[in-house]
Order: C-alpha cells, then sequence, then structure tokens
C-alpha cells in the first residue's frame, strides 16, 4: 500500500494508509488519537504532514476549539477521496493474501 501511495503521490508513502484510517472512522479526526492508531511508522510526525494536506485540499476542516482544550480536532469533508483510499487498501491487502498463499 505504501509503495502505491508514493507512486500516486509523489513520495507520499501514508497519504492512503491515514486517508483508509479516517475514512473508517466517525469524520472526527485528532492528531495524536490517529497517530497512535497508525503506530510508528508513520508516527505523529507523518500524520501531522498528511492531514496538513489533506486539510489544504479541502477534504478536512478544523473543527472549533472548546475553551481549553489543547487538542486541535479535524473533520472529514465528503468525497470520493475516502472510498478510493479504503478501495486500494483492501485491494492491497488481498493482493497480499493471494501472494501468501501462493507461495505455500
Amino acid at each position: 500500500m505504501r509503495e502505491r501511495s508514493r507512486a500516486l503521490f509523489g513520495g507520499a508513502q501514508y497519504r492512503l494508509e491515514i486517508g483508509a484510517a479516517i475514512a473508517d472512522g466517525d469524520g472526527v479526526i485528532c492528531i495524536k488519537d490517529l497517530a497512535q492508531e497508525l503506530g510508528d511508522p508513520p508516527g505523529m510526525g507523518s500524520v501531522n504532514t498528511e492531514l496538513k494536506v489533506l486539510e489544504r485540499a479541502s477534504l478536512l476542516v478544523r473543527a472549533p476549539r472548546e475553551r481549553g482544550e489543547r487538542r486541535v480536532y479535524l473533520l472529514r469533508q465528503p468525497s470520493a477521496y475516502w472510498q478510493l483510499c479504503q478501495e486500494l487498501r483492501n485491494a492491497s491487502t488481498a493482493r497480499r493474501v493471494v501472494r501468501r498463499n501462493a507461495r505455500r
């Protein structure tokens, strides 16, 4: 999946992985929680970088901050992009299973 992401997005190897995780969720994204869910790699820095790109593309928007809240939350915006990320992840997973079974 990371190779495909790199090929599609010019070196952004985690973009599809992060997009699929966002698509799977409830639409409210916390940078810290998402980084923790995905592990390392990609890690906090890479997740933050990708979320900024998705925000610039208007696929995510910042949620208003509650008074005293330190965490930044982003809201997923409707787009076919999210479904694409899930489909490409699922295709990558299926391809891995087929290869693994062929080696047996």
